[in-house]
């Protein structure tokens, strides 16, 4: 699972983004002034196929997104490594495409619209798969007509009339599927494939899948609405027809669901996936897979071992001086989170209960929440970026797609669903704009600056938005709880099946379902702002508050994120502070962070206050190492600013900090000594041996000398 975290790791500290294989040149920490500020900013087109040519796009030869077919490469791909196989799309697992399902069942007698309606379910022999029953079962022939007449009051599976299945075809189909099942049937696969379609069959089946992606239903909601605008989200990842077929059933006709199949497999070929990502796939997971660990603990302790074994000088130095330190924070805010694995598993984007208990919840990207946009409006501002996709037709999708956003206010129930809806459709857009930059060899996600955006308009993350929506829930009878809302309220509001999802219908079965979301989409956030300085300014303060308070993993990934955060903020600023573009955003001081109160206490606070659960935690030393670490680095920088005459922005903040926060925290002021000076310490905790003096006694007299430093030096503004 860590195979090559080491080589992404160092060669991300370098300036290159480069793990797994994949190589391309990263942004820099951005001041506004680099032309290539949002990644892929030329712009591309959507790849065509070549009509009678051999050539094959992407990575084909080694197993990774490419080469489907007769795909010619498009967009710049100098530079770029093959993906190392077995691996794919922003180094997800890759598998076999699905085969192609035709819906039918050769060499039997069951019905036409057996085929079209009940084999993407049933399979094409009434097999049966996963939590869909074999047919028919221990089903006689009425109870199976019944079944089928009435459906099933879970929903799972829809009533067929008349209309569509008579009463003749209907039985015979029984007697067919009794036949089967006594024969030992076996799953039929179609003997067509899209792999061999030509040129006019590819875009036969795009142009048709394509009106019929953007079709309405009856609720006035295509799948346009919840999805990319044509399907390549569906066409990244694995996700087997039957399963296609299965879901859009329960919103569309049959014809529309088969030509929508046919669309994935079309765009498939278009941009040459032979590979896609497992169905298993959490989009953006750095490294591709989620670090192991049965236990929040368990996890901090595996992200530990690899930012060790990454050679992170903050988890494997003992800093002595400030130019020690200045190395060691210049190191950790060049990190790539993007690249970098780590123990919180990121959403799914689009699982149902039928792949498990873990998705009778709403933090997938298209999850519970619908969002039904002027589709009119939306299929011209999607034509439009489909025929030249860049970061710039993006922003007019999204823009077209939304209109503008406000600030979201958490917990109020009223404005809840209408924020996260566009909250979740703005992911969804944004999501699927690199995956398909990725495609076109764009890579947008990795290329991105570690602050994205600086010269857009593009003010706060769809993603910090989410993150920022369910913070300090709560909800109580009376609705005079901090969210000012009833439970009722909310739950009369969703969907009787979707319920489930959201926990209630009071607040102790809801909240633990809000932080789960809260800290995934917070996660995703800090993956794609580093800096969190595109983020709304609420957000930042206090959505990153209250997340800190959730934050199930706290003795590592906590420092990691937040200190982190303010780590890339100091290393933007040290580049760029005097420089006409900067400031960029309010956010930042024209004072050295280091020294501005506000700063420290708002972003870096919940990092450096916590401590290990316990000495018996399996993340203790690591948690030790990275924590003492942090605040002697920050100690160390300080005191050389503060010697050299350096004016403090809010002092009032620092010292809170260390005279209040950090001995009420009952650990750097003296409870990591008391533990250290315990028999046999170190021969338990052998990583810590010979680093008491830096890690705690030494750690704390520092500490002592920077806040009388604090407390003789002028004070200034964040505007001087």
């Amino acid at each position: 699972m860590l195979r090559n975290f080491r080589s992404c790791f160092v060669v991300g500290l370098v300036g290159l983004a480069a793990c797994q294989g994949s190589v391309v040149e990263r942004g820099e920490v951005n001041g506004g002034n680099d032309e290539r500020s949002g990644g892929g900013r030329s712009e591309t087109r959507e790849p065509k196929l070549s009509a009678g040519s051999d050539q094959k796009g992407g990575n084909s030869s080694n197993g990774g997104l490419g080469g489907g077919g007769a795909l010619a490469p498009v967009g710049p791909s100098a530079g770029l490594k093959e993906t190392p196989a077995g691996r794919g799309l922003f180094d997800c697992p890759a598998v076999e495409a699905p085969v192609y399902e035709d819906g039918s069942a050769k060499g039997v007698s069951v019905s036409a619209a057996f085929g079209r309606y009940c084999t993407g379910c049933h399979g094409g022999a009434g097999e049966g798969q996963g939590l869909y029953p074999a047919l028919p079962g221990k089903l006689d022939e009425a109870a199976y007509v019944q079944a089928v007449r009435q459906g099933r009051d879970n929903k799972a599976m829809p009533a067929f009339g008349i209309d569509i299945l008579d009463e003749a075809t209907l039985r015979a189909d029984y007697a067919a599927l009794k036949t089967l099942a006594s024969n030992g049937r076996k799953p039929t696969q179609s003997t067509a494939s899209a792999q061999t379609w030509t040129e006019t069959q590819v875009n036969d089946a795009y142009k048709r899948g394509m009106v019929a992606w953007r079709k309405p239903d009856s609720q006035g909601a295509a799948c346009a609405s919840c999805h990319s605008p044509d399907a390549i989200d569906l066409a990244v990842i694995a996700y087997p027809d039957a399963a296609v077929m299965r879901r859009g059933a329960l919103h569309i006709p049959a014809d529309d669901v088969l030509a929508i199949r046919d669309l994935i497999h079309a765009q498939r070929r278009r941009f040459g996936i032979k590979n896609p990502c497992s169905a298993d796939w959490r989009p953006f997971q750095p490294g591709g897979e989620v670090l192991p660990g049965n236990t929040p603990q368990e996890q901090d302790a595996s992200l530990g071992a690899s930012l060790a074994s990454g050679g992170l000088l903050l988890m494997t130095e003992a800093i002595g001086d400030a130019e020690a330190a200045k190395k060691a924070f210049r190191q950790f805010a060049q990190l790539d989170l993007r690249r970098t694995p780590i123990g919180i598993a990121l959403p799914h984007w689009t699982r149902d209960p039928f792949n498990g208990s873990a998705h009778q919840t709403f933090d997938d990207w298209i999850g519970a929440v619908d969002f039904t946009p002027n589709l009119g409006a939306l299929i011209s501002a999607s034509d439009a970026y489909l025929a030249s996709a860049s970061d710039e037709t993006y922003f007019a999708l999204e823009r077209a797609a939304l209109g503008s956003l406000g600030n979201a206010n958490a917990g109020q129930f009223h404005d809840w669903f209408n924020n996260a809806s566009r909250g979740k459709r703005r992911s969804i857009l944004l999501g699927s704009h690199y995956f398909r930059m990725a495609l076109l060899k764009q890579n947008s996600w990795y290329e991105l600056p570690l602050v994205p955006y600086p010269k857009e308009s593009f003010r706060y993350s769809p993603f910090a938005l989410m993150g920022g929506m369910t913070q300090e829930f709560g909800c109580s009878p009376s609705g005079g709880s901090f969210a000012g809302g009833r439970c009722e309220d909310l739950m009369n509001r969703i969907a009787v099946s979707e319920r489930p999802k959201f926990g209630g219908p009071t607040e102790a079965q809801m909240s633990p379902r809000f932080d789960s979301f809260t800290h995934t989409w917070w996660t995703m956030a800090n993956l794609f702002d580093q800096g969190m300085l595109r983020s709304e300014d609420n957000a930042i303060d206090g959505g990153m508050f209250y997340w800190a308070g959730r934050f199930p993993q706290g003795e590592v990934h906590m420092p990691l994120f937040y200190a982190h955060a303010f780590a890339v903020r100091w290393l933007y600023q040290s580049d760029h502070a005097g420089k006409p573009s900067y400031p960029v955003v309010s956010a930042l001081s024209r004072q050295p962070l280091l020294l501005d109160g506000s700063a420290i206490t708002d972003r870096t606070f919940p990092g450096l206050v916590g401590k290990p659960s316990s000495e018996d935690s399996a993340a203790f030393e690591w948690s030790v190492i990275f924590r003492s670490n942090l605040l002697r680095s920050i100690l160390l920088m300080q005191k050389e600013l503060l010697d050299g005459g350096a004016t403090v922005v809010r002092p009032e903040g620092l010292l809170s900090l260390y005279e209040t926060a950090l001995p009420n925290a009952g650990w750097y002021s003296g409870g990591l000594v008391e533990l250290w000076n315990k028999p046999e310490f170190e021969a338990r905790h052998p990583r810590l041996a010979g680093k008491k003096q830096l890690l705690a006694t030494g750690l704390n007299s520092l500490m002592t000398e920077v806040i009388a430093k604090i407390k003789k030096a002028p004070v200034g503004n964040s505007s001087n």
